[in-house]
């Protein structure tokens, strides 16, 4: 399947889940002040599991020389984006809102299903790289 297709799928998906969590509240079956307990569920559980779960395969040399180069990527992107909102702060009078929106995307509720979907589950293991330095960083 096309990458677009399986990304548009992936956004529609995503589209669901938030007028779910919409009509849940509507519904009053949860109150807008669980979405905090809710996304600390997601943060630290479930990507934990997902991670967790990635790195269930055979450890090579390969493997282990491939994670460390995804986690160098993922270090110099960040970087990159810390740099970025540095030289751009003032100018564009980003407050703290904006700043952290640049530097900590949520990345991984659309990649991880994405590379999952086009490349397999072996590669979550490289994708886990930067939601792994993102969450040191954080």
């Amino acid at each position: 399947m096309e990458l677009s297709v399986l990304l548009a799928e992936q956004i529609v998906v995503i589209f669901l889940m938030m007028a779910i969590g919409y009509v849940i509240v509507k519904i009053r079956l949860f109150k807008t002040e669980d979405s905090s307990v809710l996304s600390n569920l997601v943060v630290y559980i479930c990507f934990t599991c997902v991670i967790i779960n990635s790195f269930q395969i055979e450890l090579t040399a390969r493997t282990a020389k491939g994670l460390l180069l995804a986690v160098a990527a993922a270090a110099a992107a960040h970087a990159f984006m810390l740099l970025a909102v540095w030289i751009l702060e003032k100018p564009l009078r980003l407050n703290s809102i904006e700043k952290v929106s640049i530097i900590y995307t949520n990345a991984g509720y659309l990649v991880i299903p994405l590379v999952s979907a086009v490349l397999g589950e072996e590669w979550v293991f490289y994708t886990t790289a930067f939601l792994l330095v993102q969450n040191l960083l954080t």
